[in-house]
């Protein structure tokens, strides 16, 4: 059923319990997780636990469905990491609404957490092992870039990583790729300079982080934050 409503709008993968369900995540590492609290092999609170546990899987969002409607298994749901609960008999509309919003929410965090001065690994992340393992991954470009000398695999080799799972990792909390993220972080670092720099020019930030050109430092920070950087350093 649950296939039929959104095989239209999403890419849909099926697991009939709880361990194909855990195995299918981990290789697919989806969106969005929806599963029953009842079913063969593991509950669905189980389900989740693992879920949330998994460095793999643990930013995953996962709705629970039950026909247990009680407030202890409502609070059982939460407490097991469920991102939302939803009792049947349940409105499919509804629960369209609630993974729309869930998603969407999701991708504004995203663009706020890029766009604001710093970053505030609480707005993406949802536990306390993604958020150490952003603010990780922030100082260690931070310093790599500091250092002259930053890019994927020299993060992933710092990690201990492969590209895969640091791909799926980054992208699923953030929203962009490894490398993205990287140009997100060095330009975060130029906008922290160009505030609170004035000694450096420009240029000379530019060559720190390890940009190419000026030009192509320009063009990027202005596609991030909407201006060039002599504008944004003038207006700060």
């Amino acid at each position: 059923m649950l296939v039929s409503i959104f095989d239209e709008q999403y890419d849909v993968s099926e697991a009939s319990n709880g361990e194909e369900g855990i195995a299918a995540a981990s290789k697919k590492i989806p969106d969005l997780i929806i599963s029953d609290v009842m079913m063969p092999v593991m509950s669905g609170y189980d389900f989740c636990s693992r879920i949330k546990s998994n460095f793999d899987t643990s930013h995953i969002p996962v709705i629970l469905l039950t026909a247990l409607s009680d407030v202890d298994n409502n609070i059982k749901g939460l407490d097991c990491g469920a991102d939302d609960y939803i009792t049947k008999p349940f409105n499919v509309k509804l629960l369209e609404a609630k993974c729309r919003n869930i998603l969407s929410n999701r991708a504004l965090m995203q663009k706020r957490f890029l766009k604001e001065d710093g970053f505030s690994s609480e707005l993406v992340a949802g536990n306390d092992g993604d958020r150490e393992f952003l603010d990780n991954v922030v100082a260690l470009i931070e310093k790599c870039a500091l250092d002259g000398e930053v890019s994927v695999t020299l993060i992933c080799d710092k990690l201990a990583m492969s590209h895969t799972k640091l791909f799926n990792k980054i992208k699923g909390i953030t929203g962009q790729s490894p490398q993205q993220f990287i140009y997100s972080v060095k330009l975060k670092l130029a906008a922290e300079m160009l505030r609170k720099d004035t000694s450096m020019n420009i240029s000379e930030i530019s060559d720190k982080l390890g940009f190419s050109s000026i030009n192509y430092f320009g063009k990027c920070f202005k596609a991030m934050y909407g201006k060039s950087p002599s504008a944004y350093r003038k207006d700060r």
